[in-house]
């Protein structure tokens, strides 16, 4: 990154927007004719010996040039003029220069992305990836306390659960007693018996 002014930092950014509006839509070859290749797909070269494609003949979509590439100097710059520096903690909030802004990155998580947020303000530093940093800071802390809720909740209910199983079983009522038609059988299984057994 070149050490140049805010004005020149804006006239090339203002060249780059004026390059990215020329800029053709690059669209893979043969997309018309395979279903399962989309529009996002990633650009290959097209190498086919006679593709019309490789041999750039008018007519025929254009193909990925370094040409159409905007100014080297703000390459990777946002649209509000800022150049990107990813931050994961508070101490690195101290390496954000000017013309720079801060990216928090995605690994970290609430509690300190919402420190940061705060120390950002008192820097008058940019987050470049929180639009409304008062309101996304609400919307988290009112989140969080909801999962503290939630939790709280939780183990309540694992409480009463393991007190109830602690709690003695309640005596099981005596079987119901055979009908006279089981007990026949039984009489008659008895008589077999001893009639089967040699005396």
């Amino acid at each position: 990154m070149a050490n140049l002014s805010k004005t020149e930092l804006g006239k090339l950014a203002e060249i780059r927007k004026e390059l990215k509006a020329r800029k053709p839509y690059f669209v893979r070859q043969c997309l018309y004719k395979k279903s399962r290749i989309t529009n996002d797909e990633k650009w290959k070269k097209p190498k086919g010996m006679h593709s019309k494609l490789r041999n750039a003949f008018k007519g025929h979509a254009k193909r990925v040039k370094v040409g159409y590439r905007g100014p080297e100097e703000v390459r990777g710059i946002t649209s509000s003029g800022l150049f990107p520096v990813l931050v994961e903690n508070v101490s690195q909030l101290s390496i954000v220069g000017e013309n720079q802004g801060a990216l928090i990155s995605s690994g970290v998580g609430m509690k300190n992305k919402l420190l940061i947020l705060e120390e950002a303000k008192k820097k008058n530093i940019t987050i470049l990836n929180v639009k409304d940093t008062g309101k996304f800071a609400e919307e988290a802390k009112s989140a969080m306390e909801k999962r503290k809720q939630e939790r709280k909740e939780k183990l309540e209910r694992k409480k009463r659960k393991a007190e109830k199983k602690k709690e003695p079983k309640k005596e099981e009522k005596p079987a119901e007693q055979k009908t006279a038609e089981e007990q026949k059988i039984e009489q008659k299984k008895e008589i077999d018996k001893v009639l089967t057994t040699k005396g």
